[in-house]
């Protein structure tokens, strides 16, 4: 029987254009432009604390470094987001053509029957594991190093997927005009979901990947489970964004925050974003480093154990030494900050603060050529079984020979 009037949860967010919501967006921003300053003053503080050493800076350069190290953190947070909110934008215009439901989906007054949110859900996470299968194909399998169009191949169908339905009105599960009953058209309607969810994630997993993997240098380590469970997680959180959509603006983007910045820090993306910024800008974090110092800096780092030996470069002048093979954490401020190899802000080793005028530079470790001397190969001998060695020639003796035994002797 159809659902009574009026029905919970049936008023339909109303489709606005793009651009007056992105305006109300840049409102909100600009009425609360006082954070940026504020996140530009935690990001220093936070990489000050991360490396445990604050160094006496001017103010000018306090706001040179948080300008650089939060913009180039917003552009890392940036790209992440996008990546991780691509699917849910998808989802808002599928729920608009019919393909998904949820508790904001409208109903009307000769509505029959309205798939649950678990169902849609399910079929969303079953979706994704679908894609998932075939990721593992053509990544760890030799069917995808014998054929390396099939990723070319998933991947547009995953874009003809997730984009042919965007604009598309179809029929609704209640129009009994067909010739299939309810339950046919539940079964069709569940099998299109499945099946534009499986395209959506052949489309945005391998995006998702390439983002996480290369901005994280902690992704590489993690364990086929943990990949797993992160990825079947981000069904969820696409569908709670999906359900977000009828909240007002302001409510929206405070709980979109919320969602964005717990993922954000169980990924570890803030501090990365922070540790790649100082690395990029050459003003820490540079691991792999050689210091050359004078030789004062080089009974420091010598005395507090961050290295045993330096190594005395040649040339005319003063007597310059290299420290190879260390990571150079801050070099702002009066003091730069060496630490042994390995140091990082969870597992800190020994460190040392030289004074800037005992440094001179610091580059890229570079490989020690080691010069190989050539070994001679022995002479190849033949086995004796093979070929036996030549008799000895007997020794030529200029003597007349013996008359044998036999013989008679000459006639005079």
């Amino acid at each position: 029987m159809p659902l009574p009037y009026p029905y919970p949860y049936t008023n339909q967010a109303p489709d606005r254009s793009l651009w007056p919501a992105f305006s109300k967006v840049l409102a909100e921003l600009y009425a609360h432009k006082w954070l940026f300053p504020l996140a530009g003053t935690c990001a220093v503080v936070i990489f000050f604390w991360r490396i445990r050493y604050i160094p006496s800076l001017t103010l000018t350069d306090i706001g040179l470094v948080a300008i650089a190290i939060v913009m180039f953190s917003l552009l890392m947070i940036v790209v992440v987001a996008v990546a991780l909110m691509l699917p849910a934008a998808v989802l808002i215009e599928w729920q608009r053509s019919g393909f998904i439901t949820d508790r904001n989906s409208a109903r009307t007054s000769t509505t029959q029957w309205m798939a649950p949110i678990g169902l849609s859900l399910g079929l969303l996470i079953l979706g994704e594991g679908l894609a998932l299968g075939v990721m593992y194909l053509w990544m760890f399998t030799p069917l995808g190093d014998s054929y390396p169009v099939l990723f070319v191949g998933t991947t547009l169908i995953g874009a003809a997927g997730t984009f042919f339905p965007m604009g598309m009105k179809f029929k609704s599960i209640d129009d009994s005009s067909g010739s299939r009953g309810l339950k046919g058209r539940k079964i069709g309607w569940a099998a299109r979901l499945l099946a534009l969810s499986a395209s959506l994630y052949l489309l945005t997993l391998p995006i998702f990947a390439l983002v996480l993997f290369g901005t994280h240098t902690a992704a590489a380590r993690m364990s086929g489970w943990e990949v797993i469970a992160v990825s079947l997680a981000l069904p969820v959180l696409h569908f709670t964004i999906l359900s977000l959509r009828a909240l007002p603006v302001r409510s929206r983007l405070v709980a979109l925050g919320v969602l964005l910045l717990y993922f954000l820090l169980f990924a570890g993306t803030v501090f990365e974003s922070l540790d790649r910024a100082a690395s990029t800008f050459q003003l820490g974090f540079l691991a792999d480093q050689s210091v050359v110092v004078s030789s004062e800096g080089c009974r420091l780092a010598q005395a507090s154990a961050v290295v045993s030996d330096c190594r005395k470069l040649p040339g005319p002048g003063k007597p310059l030494y290299e420290i190879r093979n260390v990571q150079l954490l801050n070099r702002l401020g009066s003091h730069t900050v060496i630490a042994e190899p390995g140091w990082t802000p969870r597992a800190r080793g020994r460190s040392v603060p030289l004074p800037s005028t005992e440094v001179l530079t610091w580059y890229a470790t570079p490989p020690i050529k080691v010069m190989e001397t050539p070994v001679r190969q022995p002479a190849a001998t033949t086995p004796a079984t093979l070929t036996p060695p030549a008799p000895a020639a007997k020794a030529e003796i200029n003597t007349a020979p013996k008359p044998r035994r036999w013989q008679r002797a000459p006639a005079c």
